[in-house]
């Protein structure tokens, strides 16, 4: 027997009320595929499980079932089987460890400053001797 799950039973309330994932998307602007991975039980898209309560709750009110009940039945699931922690940072090259190991462009203002200083120490020395002679 297969067990229902939040996304099952999204997935099943959109078919019942006639909606494509590109319906649901159009009035809850959530991309299709973020829809799609939650009716296959994957909320990694969402972000934080506040985010994806919010998310259920506007998917099931627009498929016509109760949200109250929708947003219990995730965290029934969240309860039962917590998500595996994974790494935001998929992005990153092999090797590096946090943003902080991130190549960093020049800081532009220190640049700037330092041309300020030396065109105002330039135009003070330019002064001194223009004054002597």
């Amino acid at each position: 027997m297969e067990t229902v799950t939040i996304g099952s039973t999204l997935a099943q309330g959109r078919r019942a009320a006639g909606l494509s994932l590109e319906d649901v998307s159009a009035i809850t602007r959530l991309r299709p595929s973020m829809l799609a991975a939650m009716e296959g039980d994957d909320f990694a898209m969402c972000g934080a499980d506040t985010y994806a309560r919010g998310h259920v709750r506007s998917i099931a009110t627009v498929i016509g079932i109760d949200p109250d009940a929708a947003v219990a039945e995730f965290d029934a699931d969240r309860a039962a089987s917590p998500p595996a922690v994974t790494s935001m940072r998929r992005d990153f090259e092999n090797g590096r460890r946090s943003f902080d190991d991130a190549p960093r462009d020049p800081n532009w203002n220190r640049v700037i400053a330092f041309a300020v200083i030396i065109l105002v120490v330039l135009l003070f020395i330019a002064l001194i001797l223009r004054a002597r002679g």
